[in-house]
């Protein structure tokens, strides 16, 4: 797709993609917008909402569709989201406690307010799919990629958790979410099959390249 600049009107090429029949992100589009929420950068076709966006929750808007992305970003290199997945690893209890579950609320809500929940699709890349699974479920759909999962899940079960609109992707040797694999539902869940024993690329949302034109979500939302 072209990018959209403010005051450009949209090509009927680009309304014709948006509005296709069919289902709901695909992979390629999914990883540019997991990409995005790490950067800050709005895919091609999209643009960031810088009103409502944090640095741990992007905003991206699709403008032909009026469909909104909240993109929940996973683990950086800082002291703070470790701690956090410490706090996870303890209890779900002290993990809403911490700033970035309030933060990453704060951008959810926002964006439901503005958009409508039904305008509104939720996804995020490991510890942003954990974030995804927990603050999206008023939104139309819940994408996860590779989400955060921890060994009581493995023992007790993970479903229980999970939305009805939620659809999460796993590498099938992801160790961050392996957790989560034996109680998933299979009508919501596919693993993409690894290549090699490289861990740090299988958890990566480069993955969704290997299904790159796939199309994972709902079966009735529109295709992007």
């Amino acid at each position: 797709m072209e990018p959209l600049t403010a005051g450009k009107v949209p090509s009927v090429r680009i309304i014709q993609e948006s509005f296709a029949s069919g289902k709901g992100l695909r992979g390629r589009t999914l990883r540019d917008l997991l990409e995005g929420s790490y950067s800050g950068q709005a895919p091609q076709g999209w643009f960031r909402d810088p009103d409502i966006s944090m640095d741990v929750a992007q905003v991206f808007i699709h403008r032909p569709s009026g469909t909104a992305v909240v993109a929940h970003r996973g683990t950086e290199a800082e002291w703070s989201d470790w701690y956090n997945n410490a706090k996870f690893a303890g209890s779900d209890k002290a993990y809403k406690n911490t700033n970035r579950f309030a933060d990453g609320k704060k951008v959810q809500r926002a964006a439901e307010q503005k958009y409508g929940t039904e305008k509104v699709i939720t996804v995020g890349h490991s510890q942003g799919g954990l974030l995804a699974e927990l603050l999206g479920r008023k939104s139309k759909e819940v994408i996860t990629l590779n989400k955060a999962t921890k060994p009581q899940q493995g023992f007790f079960g993970s479903a229980k958790g999970r939305n009805k609109n939620q659809f999460d992707i796993r590498s099938s040797r992801d160790v961050v979410s392996m957790w989560g694999k034996s109680s998933e539902g299979k009508k919501n869940y596919y693993e993409i099959p690894a290549k090699g024993m490289n861990l740090l690329k299988e958890h990566s949302y480069d993955i969704l390249l290997r299904k790159k034109n796939r199309v994972f979500g709902r079966k009735d939302s529109i295709v992007l």
